[in-house]
C-alpha cells in the first residue's frame, strides 16, 4: 500500500482540486480581485474566491461556432453590448458578465464585486482570450 501511495505522489497524480486554471493563474486572479484568493479548477472551469468577491471562468469547445455561440450571446439578453478587440467576438452582458469566443472555444466570465465587477470582468476576459489564442 505504501508503494502505491509513493507512486501516486511521485507521478503527480492529484485530485480535481489540484488542477491549475489554464487561462488565469492564481496570482493574476489575486491581482484582479484585490488580494489572496481560494482557487478551484476543473476541466472547463475555474473559480477564484475571496470575501465579497469572486471570479468564475468557463470555457467550452464549440463544434459549430456560428450556431453554438448564439446561445452564449442569448444569455446576455437584450443588453448584450459588443466589445471590440476581445477575441473573435465578445459581448458585455449584465453587471460583471462577459461572453466571448476565440476560434472554436466559447468563454464566459462572471465577476461578483461590490463596485468594479465590469472592469474586473473585462480584464479577466482579456487574459482568457489571450490564453485561448
Amino acid at each position: 500500500m505504501r508503494f502505491v501511495a509513493l507512486l501516486v505522489l511521485a507521478c503527480g497524480i492529484g485530485t480535481a482540486a489540484d488542477v491549475a486554471c489554464p487561462w488565469v493563474g492564481e496570482p493574476t486572479a489575486a491581482g484582479l480581485l484585490g488580494g489572496p484568493v481560494q482557487a478551484r479548477a476543473t476541466k472547463g472551469s475555474c473559480e477564484f474566491l475571496r470575501p465579497q468577491r469572486a471570479l468564475r471562468i468557463e470555457v467550452h469547445h464549440m463544434h459549430d461556432p456560428a450556431k453554438d455561440f448564439a446561445r452564449y450571446i442569448k444569455k446576455c439578453g437584450k443588453k448584450a453590448a459588443p466589445i471590440e478587440g476581445l477575441g473573435n467576438q465578445a459581448f458585455a452582458c449584465s453587471h460583471g458578465t462577459i461572453v466571448g469566443r476565440v476560434r472554436d472555444d466559447a468563454f464566459e466570465i462572471r465577476v461578483t464585486a461590490p463596485n468594479d465587477a465590469a472592469e474586473v470582468a473585462r480584464k479577466a476576459a482579456e487574459q482568457v482570450a489571450g490564453a485561448l489564442f
